[in-house]
Parts: C-alpha cells; structure tokens; sequence
C-alpha cells in the first residue's frame, strides 16, 4: 500500500533548491542531480524544464532535508497594514473544506509566481488542520478590502491572467479558483504543506490500520487499498444544488469505477467514506459486487476522512472538491464521474474539464 506516491513526470516543484531525484515512490533515497538554485522560474524556463525533465524520464519528489520550519505555520495575528517593501495577496475562504483547500493551493502557486505574501482571516480552518508555512492570519475579518480587488469569473476555468499580477500593490483574490493549473508550478513544496497536523495522522493512520489489519493478515503485504468517497445528503436535498445542475454521482458510475480497479487488482479492499453511511452502504450492496468493502462509521470530522482517504492507494471520487483532494493527496490513480454537472445547467456552463480534473485521472460514466 502506497503511504504516499506521485509518480508522474508532468508535476513539478520549483522551492528554493530544485533537487531531481529518481521516480517518486516511498522508499527511494537516491539523488540524481541538483540542477537548479532559483527562488521562481520565469514561464519561459518553466517550459524548458519541463521539456528538460520529459526528456530524460526523471521526475521530482518532495525533499527529505528539507528544514523544519517549512512545517510549521506561522500565525501571525495582526491587524497592522503591511509595510509597503512587502505585498500580500490575501484571500478570504469559501464554502467547505475542498473549497478552501482549492483557494489555499491556488493563492500560494500564484504567490510564490509573483513573489508575495498570503495573508487570511481566521476562517482558514486549514490553517489549524495542515502544516503550510509562512500564512499570515489577520484577526480583523475585514482585512483583505483593504487591498486591490481581483475576481474570477468562472471557478472552474483557468484563467492565466492571474498569474502575472500588478506589481508594488496588496492583492484581494475573491474566488475559488479550483484549476491543478494554478498551483502546478509549486506541486512538491505544496505537498508538503498539506501534510496533516500530528493529532489527525495519528487518528487517521489508527483508523486506516484498524480498517486494513485483519485483510493484510489474510490476504500478505501486497494488499491494494482503494478509497471511495461518496457525498450524499446535501447533493440529495438542496434544491440550490439541484438548480445549478449539481446531483450526486449514480450508481453504476461506482459500480464501474469499482470494477475497473478489481480488474486490475487480486488482492483489494474498498474502504468507504460518507456524509451518509447508511445511503453509501445500500449503494454498494445493491451493486452485488464481490470485493471485500470496509466503511468509516462513527462520530468524526470532514477532516479525518479526507487523512484516511489520502492513505489509500487509488480514490475513487463521486463529485465535489472533497473527493478531489482525496485523489490529489493520495497521489494513486483515480476515478472521477465524467458528468459533474447534468449538461446546460448553470454549474457545467463554469466548468472546464480540463482545467478542472487532473489529466492524469479516468473519466467514466455510468455504462
């Protein structure tokens, strides 16, 4: 089971000291070359890289030297403008915890492209759940209308404008700008950001091992672990999702995307996470599926199901941000429902699949 695995050559990290090491997987230590020191890679130089890099088959990891205080996040509670030798883009979350870990990833790609600060407000429940570094948290809630403000105009669609901002100035970002594309220049460094916090890997890593003990003992070592996330309840009864075109993902996507991955493993389990569990159970069952299937029940946060999710070796999303950075984060191979929106609707006119959805991810329907 991968403990956490990015094997693809199309990622790449530019942090202070680019190091490029053999193929990413969880064991390998072996350094291949230091071949950059810069602090940011104009978009010229990071075409050439990446050039570079497919080339020569090699792929970027996550340091293993790198300093400790890249994982401590510094809470910086203030209400003082900033001086003006340094500039800030701040940024206000949204919506739920995908959301925000969504505008989190975003802001910092186009901060560390432009050379800025992040500054937010104390609704950055990421913030306490992550180790991210260097986040300025301002206890004034009003603090970011006091800078310039930029919009997006679709959240699902990237928009490379935002990549170059104006300069000398205190940005506002007000969005969600869900795009891979907007934090693909800092993927590595931003991994490391998002590792969770000690008390919920501790739980999560429990709770994952409690689920998977008993079918390693049965089954060896080489047990393949796949995560399914399934939201239910809100997509089933809110009409202001419905009205943007928003339902949950049917079954016979799950029962497909079930079968893909026992097609290509012997040895799986499924370990279930949902915002309903009883709906998730009726589900599976009515699949009449012959894989050994494992759900997280009890009293627990969104929080914990995205950590026991991310151990996983494959993820299997349904629809939303939440079943997106589970896939992210566990860095396997992953599913998605190909029809996230129903066609017409208002929500499927702002999405860009290609912007949206990883490309290295599978796209199915429901037959």
């Amino acid at each position: 089971m991968n403990e956490f695995n990015r094997t693809s050559n199309k990622l790449f990290a530019y942090p202070l000291n680019v190091t490029i090491h053999q193929p990413f997987n969880r064991t390998s230590q072996n350094v291949v070359a230091n071949l950059l020191n810069e602090t940011f890679l104009p978009p010229l130089v990071m075409t050439i890289q990446n050039l570079f890099t497919n080339l020569l088959g090699i792929t970027q990891r996550p340091f293993n030297t790198i300093s400790q205080n890249l994982f401590s996040i510094q809470l910086n509670t203030t209400t003082q403008t900033p001086i003006a030798s340094h500039h800030y883009i701040c940024y206000i979350p949204q919506g739920r915890l995908g959301n925000h870990i969504f505008q989190y990833a975003s802001i910092y790609g186009i901060a560390t492209l432009n050379n800025l600060s992040i500054m937010t407000t104390k609704s950055c429940e990421i913030c306490y759940y992550f180790r991210v570094q260097n986040v300025t948290v301002s206890s004034d809630k009003n603090a970011c209308s006091k800078f310039t403000v930029l919009s997006e105009t679709m959240p699902r669609v990237f928009n490379p404008a935002l990549l170059t901002l104006p300069k000398n100035m205190n940005i506002f970002l007000k969005g969600y700008f869900e795009s891979w594309k907007y934090f693909q220049n800092v993927t590595y460094s931003l991994l490391e950001q998002l590792r969770f916090k000690e008390p919920i890997e501790r739980m999560a890593r429990r709770k994952f091992d409690t689920l998977t003990s008993k079918y390693i003992n049965y089954t060896g070592s080489n047990l393949t672990v796949v995560g399914i996330h399934i939201r239910m309840e809100d997509m089933f009864e809110d009409p202001q999702l419905h009205q943007r075109g928003i339902y949950p993902a049917p079954p016979g996507y799950i029962n497909i995307a079930m079968r893909y991955y026992m097609s290509k493993y012997d040895k799986i389990l499924f370990i279930v996470c949902s915002d309903s569990i009883l709906q998730a159970k009726r589900i599976i069952k009515s699949l009449n599926l012959t894989g050994s299937v494992s759900y997280v029940e009890g009293k627990r946060k969104p929080i914990h199901d995205l950590a026991i999710l991310s151990k996983c070796d494959h993820v299997i999303q349904t629809v939303g941000t939440f079943g997106w950075w589970a896939a992210y984060l566990s860095g396997g191979t992953s599913t998605y429902y190909k029809f996230p929106a129903r066609q017409g609707s208002p929500d499927e006119k702002l999405l860009n699949s290609y912007d949206y959805f990883y490309p290295e991810w599978i796209g199915l329907g429901e037959d």
